[in-house]
């Protein structure tokens, strides 16, 4: 009986070493799940020069940070967007790509109430680092 919990906790340790390896080798910095919660926690921070070095460039559209900065803040602040809330949870992991499973409560000027939406997340690896570069709708719901 010891013999078999021992042999699991080796496998446990075995697997997370791997995983770690994984992502030192795919990406020197944070993990696709950390990046997305960084990205997010900027918004709620309203610091978008933050959120701006979480994205690939094919999200920044060929703006700069100061006019990607200026067009969220003005977004934020005219719709009176606030993130209320989110989770994230770690998707498949490629050489170069990844996904992360968001739930993203929000308010703004249309929904007082609140907004629930559920997205994926797809994360690009950009010079040695992980990006996010869409975000996938898959559901979205007004709270009532």
């Amino acid at each position: 009986m010891q013999s078999g919990r021992k042999w699991s906790g080796i496998a446990a340790l075995a697997c997370s070493l791997f995983v770690l390896s994984l992502n030192a080798a795919w990406g020197g910095g944070p993990a696709p799940a950390e990046v997305v919660q960084k990205y997010y926690g900027a918004f709620q921070k309203r610091d978008f020069s933050e959120a701006y070095q979480c994205i690939s460039r094919g999200m920044r559209d060929g703006k700069s940070e100061a006019q990607w900065t200026e067009l969220m803040k003005g977004l934020f602040e005219g719709g009176n967007v606030v993130f209320t809330g989110v989770s994230v949870t770690p998707g498949p992991v490629s050489e170069k790509q990844a996904q992360v499973n968001s739930v993203v409560n929000s308010k703004d000027s249309f929904n007082k109430n609140g907004l629930i939406e559920h997205n994926v997340e797809h994360l690009i690896l950009e010079n040695g680092l992980w990006k996010l570069d869409r975000t996938e709708l898959k559901e979205s719901k007004i709270i009532e």
